[in-house]
Formats: C-alpha cells, sequence, structure tokens
C-alpha cells in the first residue's frame, strides 16, 4: 500500500499516535503529519539516528525482507532476528515500536496469518537513508587517462521518445479490441517495431504475465506504461486514451518525463524482486557528473547491507542486476563503457531523482523551425505536444538530438482522415513554430496536397476521432490554464492511476491498527517465576539455571550472563542433555551473532533473564 492509501485507512488517532514515538521529534518540531514525514528526507533521517540500536537493527531486516515486496510473518520471524542479530523475542518488540511509530504496517489474512510491509513509496528513502551507497565515481579524463582501450557505448534512445513513437503508431492503428479482447496482431507487432529496446532488454522487468500470454513481451510493456501512467484506460472493446492525463504528460519537459518514468520501472516493475528493488534504490542516489564501475555497485548489492538474505550473490543474482544495466542503458538513461573484458562502467545520462518542481516543460514558442520544403526541425527540448501531432502529419526522418520531420502528401493524407483541415494544419505550425509566417512557408504544398485530396475547410473532430476505434487527440488549441495542475506521477504526486498489481491484494484484508498490546501477552508463565529472575543477576543451583535457560526458550528471550571476561547478551538455542549435567546452545547477542557458543552452568557467575518490555526495553 501506499502512504495516502494508509492515511485513508488509518484513523485520524492512529496518525496522530504515531506522531507521539520518540523517533518523530523532529518532523513534530516542524509540524508535520505522519503522512508527510514517512517521506520527508529530513524526517527521516532524524528518526532512523532516534532508533535504538535494536530497533534500527529490526528496521533494516524488515527492509530486506519486507521492504520492496511484503513477507509473510512465519518469513519475517523465521529469518528477522538472524538478520539484525538478536533474540526472536528483542525483534518481536522493536517491531512493534516501529508498527506504534507508522514505520510498519501489517494486513490480517482469513486465515489469521498476518503480513508485513513498509509504506511502498517511502521504501526506496529508507533504503537509501539505511543503507547508504557510496561508490567512488571517476570523471572521464581520469578515466581516459588511465585506461589505453575504452569502447565507448552510447546510449540508446529516451524511453519518453521511444514510447512516444509506439503510442503514436498504436493511435494511428486503431484501438478497437479483437472479440478475444486484444488488439489485432498487426498493430501489436506495429507498436513493436516503433521501440528500439528489445525483449531481452527488458526481461527483468515483472510484466503482467496475462499481458505477455496476450502481446508478448515489449507490446505488454508498452501498453502497460501507458496504463500505469493512467494514460490509456481499457473497455470491453477498446482502449481509450485519456486525453487531459495524455497532455498532462506531453507538457512534463523531457529530463522529467524520464525521471517520472524512472520511478515507474522500480516502484511497479521492480518491488516484486527485492535485490533488484534494493539495488536500483541504491543505484538512483549516485550523482549524474561521475562514471562507476559496475563491479562496484554489485559489491555493495552483495554484500551485507543489501543482500535479503546471508550469503553471497549467484550468478543468476549477478545477472539479474546487470540485466538492470541493459535496461537503464537501452532506455537512453545511462552510458557505459569497456575499460577491459571485466571492467565495466556506467554514468547517468538523467536525474532519477528530479523532483516535480523542475516539471514544467517550456512554452512552445520556437520550439520548431519550418521550411519552405516542408521540412521541419524539431528543436531538443519541443513540447510534447507538437511531437505528438507532428508523428500524424509528417514522416519522421531522423531522431538525432534535432529531430527531423518531412511533410508528404501520405502523411497530409493521413492527417486529413483524422479530421485535421489544411486550415487547422496551418494553425499547428504557427503555434508550434512561435511565428505564422513561417508557418506560411509551408502554406503552397499543405494547399496543394489538400485540394487533390478534396479537402474541405471543416472543423477539426473533438479527439480527432474517426472510425475503426482509431481515436489520435488533439492538443494544440488546448487552454495552458486548464493545465496549471500539471502531470503528478501516482501515487507520490496524487496521479489518479491503478497500483502495483502484486499489491492489491493487501487492500482486501484487515489492516491491523495496533492500539498497545499488553507486554505480558507474549510470555505464557511470566506471573508464575520468581521476581528475581528478572530483577537480580545472582548465582543459581544448576537446576535452577536450566528451568531459567527452558524460559528463555520458550519465550526467545535472551540471558544476561556474568563470564570472566564481562557481561554478555546470550540467545539460547538449544538444551544438551549430558550423563550429570547439561549444557546450551546459542550465539552472543550483537556483532557475534551467528556464531555457535556451547555453554555449561560452571560457564557463568550469574545469569538473570532479559525479557524485552518487562525488564529491559530495546
Amino acid at each position: 500500500m501506499y502512504v495516502h492509501e494508509l492515511a485513508d485507512k488509518l484513523t485520524d488517532y492512529r496518525q496522530q499516535t504515531f506522531m507521539e514515538a520518540p523517533m518523530w521529534w523532529y518532523a513534530v518540531k516542524e509540524d508535520r503529519l505522519w503522512s508527510d514525514a514517512v517521506k520527508d528526507r529530513r524526517s527521516v533521517l532524524e528518526a532512523i539516528q532516534s532508533l535504538s540500536s535494536t530497533t534500527l537493527e529490526t528496521l533494516k531486516a524488515v527492509m530486506k525482507l519486507a521492504g520492496a515486496d511484503p513477507a509473510s510473518e512465519e518469513r519475517l520471524f523465521r529469518l528477522g532476528p538472524k538478520l539484525a542479530r538478536m533474540s526472536g523475542a528483542e525483534f518481536r518488540w522493536a517491531l512493534t515500536e516501529l508498527q506504534r511509530g507508522g514505520l510498519v504496517f501489517s494486513v490480517s489474512r482469513n486465515w489469521g496469518e498476518r503480513v508485513y510491509f513498509v509504506p511502498r513509496d517511502s521504501f526506496a528513502l529508507w533504503q537509501q537513508l539505511l543503507f547508504p551507497c557510496h561508490l567512488d565515481g571517476k570523471a572521464m579524463d581520469t578515466l581516459a587517462e588511465t585506461e589505453d582501450e575504452v569502447q565507448f557505448h552510447a546510449s540508446g534512445r529516451l524511453l519518453g521518445l521511444q514510447l512516444l513513437d509506439a503510442w503514436t503508431e498504436l493511435a494511428r492503428s486503431g484501438l478497437a479490441l479483437t472479440n478475444k479482447g486484444i488488439l489485432p496482431k498487426k498493430i501489436i507487432a506495429r507498436i513493436g517495431i516503433a521501440v528500439t529496446f528489445t525483449e531481452q532488454h527488458i526481461a527483468c522487468l515483472n510484466i503482467s504475465d496475462d499481458r505477455v500470454r496476450k502481446y508478448g513481451r515489449k507490446a505488454a510493456f508498452i501498453l502497460e506504461t501507458a496504463i500505469r501512467l493512467g494514460l490509456l484506460e481499457e473497455e470491453e472493446d477498446r482502449l481509450v486514451w485519456v486525453k487531459d492525463k495524455l497532455e498532462q504528460w506531453l507538457l512534463l519537459n523531457s529530463l522529467a518525463r524520464e525521471a517520472c518514468l524512472h520511478s515507474l520501472m522500480v516502484e511497479h516493475y521492480l518491488y516484486r524482486q527485492p535485490l533488484l528493488a534494493h539495488g536500483a534504490a541504491a543505484l538512483s542516489v549516485l550523482s549524474t557528473g561521475h562514471w562507476y564501475e559496475a563491479r562496484d555497485w554489485l559489491h555493495h548489492a552483495q554484500s551485507d547491507a543489501v543482500a535479503v538474505a546471508a550469503g553471497q550473490l549467484d550468478l543468476g543474482d549477478k545477472l539479474l542486476l546487470l540485466g538492470w544495466l541493459d535496461t537503464l542503458h537501452a532506455f537512453g538513461w545511462i552510458e557505459r563503457m569497456e575499460l577491459s573484458a571485466d571492467r565495466s562502467w556506467f554514468h547517468w545520462m538523467i536525474n532519477p531523482q528530479q523532483g516535480p518542481d523542475d516539471w514544467a516543460a517550456p512554452l512552445p514558442n520556437e520550439a520548431v523551425i519550418v521550411q519552405p520544403n516542408g521540412e521541419i526541425i524539431v528543436l531538443p527540448e519541443c513540447d510534447g505536444r507538437i511531437r505528438w501531432e507532428l508523428e500524424l502529419m509528417a514522416e519522421r526522418v531522423n531522431e538525432e538530438q534535432l529531430g527531423l520531420y518531412r511533410l508528404s502528401r501520405k502523411s497530409i493524407e493521413r492527417a486529413i482522415a483524422f479530421g485535421r483541415t489544411e486550415a487547422a494544419m496551418l494553425a499547428f505550425l504557427g503555434w508550434a513554430s512561435g511565428s505564422q509566417d513561417a508557418a506560411a512557408e509551408a502554406a503552397p504544398l499543405l494547399r496543394d496536397w489538400a485540394s487533390k485530396l478534396g479537402q474541405l475547410s471543416k472543423p477539426v473532430p473533438s479527439g480527432g476521432s474517426i472510425g475503426e476505434g482509431r481515436d489520435y487527440p488533439s492538443f494544440h488549441d488546448s487552454s495552458q490554464q486548464s493545465l496549471a495542475a500539471g502531470f503528478r506521477l501516482y501515487p507520490v504526486y496524487g496521479m489518479a492511476a491503478s497500483r502495483a498489481e502484486q499489491e492489491e491484494w493487501l487492500g482486501h484484508y484487515e489492516l491491523i491498527q495496533h492500539d498497545e498490546e499488553h507486554n505480558q501477552g507474549s510470555y505464557a508463565g511470566l506471573k508464575q517465576i520468581p521476581a528475581s529472575w528478572l530483577n537480580q543477576r545472582r548465582a543459581y543451583h544448576h537446576s535452577t539455571s536450566r528451568e531459567m535457560m527452558e524460559r528463555a526458550l520458550q519465550w526467545q528471550t535472551p540471558v544476561e550472563l556474568l563470564l570472566e571476561e564481562g557481561m554478555v547478551s546470550f540467545v539460547p538455542w538449544e538444551l544438551h542433555a549430558e550423563s550429570n549435567s547439561w549444557s546450551v546452545s546459542g550465539s552472543f547477542s550483537g556483532a557475534r551473532y551467528g556464531e555457535i557458543v556451547r555453554l555449561s552452568p560452571g560457564s557463568w557467575q550469574a545469569m538473570r533473564l532479559l525479557v524485552p518490555g518487562i525488564n529491559f526495553h530495546t
């Protein structure tokens, strides 16, 4: 679930109690609501620094196990304590603290099992602050000086432009569905050809299996991305453009569109695969001005800081992460170069964390240059609505930084078929170039072709719709005032699109709104034990020591032991019966957790039970 969805489900009182947690002291000082604080970088940073070591390690474990993709109660409590290097009771208590602060949530399934998760749109921020990625970036000049041979790989065409090509092809070809509820095969083939990325380039993305079966991976990705952005809707017998959303999308400047698409790729297509989600979040904070070695990023992902479970990455995991670099390269977002057979470097071509403050596109004044021969030069920061219309009324000649289109009889005939008139096309060229005189240069060509095609001066049909399910919206006559609110990427900025399919099921279950659980509820028989077991650190008879260890095992709590080297916290795992005595195996809490230790009753001079929430706090 996203933050705004949780806010809708939670009572105002519950959200207010979140802010009573000590971790939110800075957000309270800044008078922030919970829904704002949980996504505010400074508030989150101060919250992290305020957590106890136990709670912090628990949060890190939760982020590894349930951050990107919800985790079952069984998996979380089976793997969580080991990752956090603590006892099960400590982990449970710290998890409760995180829930009290509104950092971790859970839902209850029909059969009573709980599923834990963090708000989807806060994952990346928390991940980046909990597991900072500090890679050694280098300038291009520095690399060139130290290497004899450099093989440079230019980036692919920007994904936003590739998708625009595919979507305009779809608009020209038709949106009507067959009796099977899918687009005709010839249209599927056309939109697949319109992009330069391959199926291999998007192999790491978690695209809907149902759409892949219907359309193939490329076309499924093209359609699903438009639907997720809210630009396209599925009806019973056809697809439908959402004109206002599409126009808002086209109004974004190119880098903002790419940053928006990057957020969508990560949140919608990667979060089902935790390793990729962690790796992508770490990657997105790297500076756009430096080159980074791919193996350094792999090492970071392979480290205990980000790994979802203990152990080294296998070959499949490494290929998965490298596949994301291939995807970024094919989408025009990074450039790559090879310095040797096993040394690959990359650098960002976009700022993946670009915020909405810089999203406004420039006004279309002088965005294109119209030549008398019908050629139209498109400047790099062209209004997307201009490119959309040119894809209908002109032929694209090249896709360089300066785009080039050419008016032709075929393209004008196509535009007329969609209801464009000679007058409307001239008005568009004047609007796009910022000069009616410049547009007049192309008037003779338009007039000649239009007259031969029998075109009459009649109004452009609303939306440019004609038969056979074809729909090519027109935007150049829209009022800028009506678009003042601009495009907002769902869900961070409120765009009304459906959430990721893999998380939709969470909304069908009851959200557990934790009131304070009774501290003694998890410790059966707590009232029956001697108070000294909790309150006094002292020596006990071997039989009493065994009873205390059995209680610790039952409750999954640590035991405080006084050894020769000093006081330690010990987590018992198993009791062992011996001929005349007994022993216990387990591990010390903290940095040495995981090392198996076997102790006999004579190994310690004093002991007491440590019960989280009762005689010590995490």
